[in-house]
């Protein structure tokens, strides 16, 4: 009686912004916790009790805001899980047992201290939940579907958080039948589950889950919260996430469409500052422009970009403009901004200059390898359609060969620029008197 009433205490000493005294009183419970156990026969009723108190004592010692206790705290967590696993599977559990379980578990996925597999542990939370929510969908639907939405935005593996996604979106869609505050959970679930499946090269899903999240956004009657502002589900974030997968899908008006509605929100600041989001939704029109055949303006505000990244790159403590991705890209896409303007001469150093820079950067953290061999494609494409025009046709198809080259060893998503490549070929051929061969590339 007196462990579980210095557990009691501490757990009331905590609510009531006393987390030293709750430590101290919890430390007391557990020691006598562990003095009972030595001369018990451990019984599922004294397993559950010593769980719940190690439980106290590690909730304790994380509301102190003390490094050394905070560090300390994972190791009662764990050892409370231990015996909760233990005492269910000796008998017959109630709701409220699994649940604590459940949540106990969470918490040490979650944990900053943890050093296991936190993978498994979310897993095991998952599995907790679902049977909970199958006995008591109103109470525990929402929490499975809160938990399957962060496992999947924390996995390696695509396809696997792919269907996870997919799960947690049908989940919030039940919610929300039944309970409209369930829609900014739903929006930012939409929202994730987008960027991974624009990650996956499939750009079709990606825009559909994107038009949900915004056109649930503006239903008349939904208010925003300040919780949205910067992050997932934000409509800043959405609009201009929604602008780069219609441009991989080259429906480049309707990318045009969302960053005219982002620039108006960051003209008129509402929702915060988003000045930052600036340099993104300028190159986005940019690219949206080149390809709409808009070369001035394109050219003009590729020009801007390249500026703003280079004053970027000479703050940086890492230095050099070499690795920065937006910076290559604009470089290739100002080379076809300029031959589309007819100045061939500037297009060449610029495109070429784009080839080089795109070879000399290696993949990595910040990189991926299949983002850097796009980049590849791209450019070289871009860069050969000018040297095709400046009457190089040598070293166009030399251009193009590379890039089907990266083509044939597997480049997911980019089956009109291949197609474009193809084409650009054969005119190459054509122009050099090769018929056949550019008969054959058609």
């Amino acid at each position: 009686k007196l462990c579980s009433a210095l557990a009691a205490l501490s757990k009331i000493l905590v609510e009531a912004g006393r987390p030293i005294e709750a430590a101290h009183a919890a430390d007391e419970a557990v020691k006598i916790s562990e003095q009972i156990q030595d001369g018990a026969d451990g019984s599922p009723n004294e397993n559950m009790l010593q769980a719940r108190v190690f439980l106290q004592q590690s909730q304790a010692h994380l509301a102190t805001d003390n490094y050394d206790l905070e560090c300390s705290s994972a190791k009662p967590l764990r050892r409370s899980i231990e015996l909760f696993r233990t005492a269910l599977t000796e008998a017959s559990s109630s709701i409220e047992d699994r649940f604590v379980l459940a949540s106990a578990v969470e918490t040490l996925a979650a944990h900053e201290y943890f050093r296991g597999d936190r993978t498994a542990f979310r897993e095991e939370a998952i599995v907790l939940y679902r049977q909970l929510a199958v006995e008591k969908p109103m109470l525990f639907k929402e929490k499975l579907a809160s938990l399957l939405a962060e496992h999947a935005s924390r996995m390696r593996n695509n396809v696997e958080s792919l269907i996870i996604f997919e799960e947690a979106v049908q989940l919030y869609d039940r919610l929300v039948a039944t309970e409209l505050s369930h829609r900014q959970r739903l929006i930012k679930t939409c929202h994730e589950y987008a960027n991974e499946l624009n990650r996956a090269h499939q750009y079709r899903q990606a825009l559909e889950m994107l038009n949900k999240a915004i056109s649930i956004y503006d239903t008349p009657d939904y208010k925003p919260t300040h919780r949205e502002f910067g992050g997932e589900g934000n409509i800043h974030h959405m609009l201009i996430r929604r602008a780069a997968v219609c441009i991989n899908l080259e429906r480049y008006e309707s990318g045009m469409d969302s960053i005219a509605r982002v620039e108006n929100l960051i003209k008129c600041k509402t929702g915060g500052d988003f000045s930052s989001l600036s340099k993104e939704v300028r190159h986005y029109k940019a690219t949206c422009q080149l390809m709409l055949g808009h070369a001035d303006d394109a050219a003009a505000n590729l020009d801007k970009t390249i500026e703003a990244e280079k004053r970027k790159e000479a703050r940086s403590m890492y230095g050099g403009i070499e690795g920065n991705m937006r910076y290559i890209q604009a470089m290739g896409e100002l080379g076809a901004a300029q031959c589309q303007l007819g100045n061939l001469e500037l297009a060449m150093q610029t495109g070429k200059e784009a080839v080089r820079l795109t070879q000399k950067t290696k993949f990595g953290f910040w990189i991926s390898k299949a983002s850097l061999l796009r980049l590849n494609v791209r450019n070289r494409v871009f860069y050969a359609a000018t040297l095709l025009e400046a009457g190089h046709h040598e070293e166009a198809q030399q251009q193009l060969d590379e890039a089907l080259k990266i083509f044939a060893g597997g480049c997911e998503g980019m089956g009109r620029v291949e197609k474009t490549a193809r084409v650009i070929r054969a005119r190459a051929l054509e122009a050099a008197g090769q018929a056949e061969e550019a008969a054959a590339e058609r």
